[in-house]
């Protein structure tokens, strides 16, 4: 197994760092090689969470416990022929966002990195989840004591089918 860290968005969108939610900042090379596997690339996104459910499998050990995250990446790497669940997959990803303030508590600016705020001052977060054909990315204010985004200040024809 080959995987590194994702990389620095080197002037990409006027980014000098891994501070977003942007594609080039969450995605990660993956590569798995053994012996009994054939050349293969799987387009699914997939998360590094994936590695235990899939290193589980081709151990044969019994089934990890339902509270333990990711997907088992076994039937990609068996069946050459078989790309039926790729569109099933997802890969999520968030970020914080924090703010400088004036005396007043304006915002002045917006920064890439809370490394150095308590966490219960984390006020801002943004989500994002990939599919094979997807990508969506919400920014919304967050409630760090309870771990949650304020999904409730989002336009409800984003989150639900009004269509129905």
């Amino acid at each position: 197994v080959l995987s590194s860290d994702h990389g620095y968005q080197l002037g990409e969108k006027s980014c000098w760092t891994k501070h977003t939610n942007f594609e080039l900042a969450v995605r990660v090379p993956l590569i798995i090689s053994a012996p009994f596997l054939h050349h293969k690339n799987i387009l699914a996104p997939v998360e590094l969470v994936d590695l235990y459910r899939t290193f589980a499998d081709l151990a044969q050990l019994p089934e990890p416990d339902d509270d333990v995250d990711g997907n088992s990446l076994l039937p990609f790497l068996l069946d050459d022929d078989d790309t039926s669940a790729e569109d099933t997959f997802a890969a999520f990803s968030q970020y914080d966002r924090c703010p400088d303030l004036d005396a007043h508590g304006n915002v002045t600016r917006w920064h890439g990195t809370c490394k150095y705020v308590n966490r219960q001052n984390i006020t801002f977060m943004g989500f994002a989840i990939r599919t094979l054909y997807w990508r969506y990315v919400v920014w919304m204010r967050f409630d760090s004591t309870n771990n949650r985004g304020h999904w409730e200040d989002c336009d409800v024809a984003e989150i639900e089918n009004t269509t129905a």
